[in-house]
């Protein structure tokens, strides 16, 4: 099932989306699909870039750009979020205002880098239990995606996105660690 939430600047999308992701549905924003391009080129994200970018996306790709790259996360279950606070088990990530996730220790890869409260990742969704409003998320399942990523970046020639030789071992190292466990 998809639902569709729209409506003016002010009308309680935000606040409806949080009860829908609090009853365990998946959030897929298109300003994410903006904000996912900003981070690849490297810019920072204010109002001016994301015009930009999304006027860019929509004459490249024609108007349903922000739709057709959503299909993937509404499939794989990615959901983007910004760490709020970190425990000694694991960070708590906020999905949507108002609705926090637990990102367990055993979910992030061992060598990958440690999140830090602010940053902004995306999350493969491995569990929902509505009843006890709980949400879990991983880092690790989302191994094989990120060495997608990689490729295709460096396939496609990107500036400053492009991936180095590195960046693909890690993420292939990342998606043998996930495969162990």
């Amino acid at each position: 099932m998809i639902i569709a939430i729209v409506g003016l600047a002010g009308s309680g999308k935000t606040d409806a989306t949080a009860r829908f992701i609090e009853r365990g549905f998946l959030r897929v924003g298109f300003n994410d699909r903006v904000y996912e391009e900003l981070a690849l080129r490297g810019l920072e994200r204010n109002e001016s870039n994301e015009r930009t970018i999304r006027e860019e996306m929509r004459a490249k790709e024609g108007m349903g750009v922000m739709a057709l790259r959503s299909i993937n996360a509404i499939r794989k279950g990615v959901v983007r979020g910004r760490v709020v606070r970190k425990t000694n088990f694991g960070a708590f990530v906020e999905v949507a205002p108002g609705v926090e996730a637990l990102c367990h220790n055993s979910e992030m890869p061992e060598d990958g880098e440690p999140l830090e409260v602010e940053q902004e990742h995306d999350f493969k969704i491995v569990k929902i239990q509505p009843k006890e409003r709980r949400i879990g998320l991983s880092l690790k399942a989302l191994a094989p995606e990120l060495e997608r990523r990689a490729v295709e970046q460096y396939r496609a020639g990107q500036p400053r996105s492009a991936a180095t030789l590195g960046e693909i071992v890690n993420a292939k190292n990342q998606r043998a660690g996930a495969e162990k466990s």
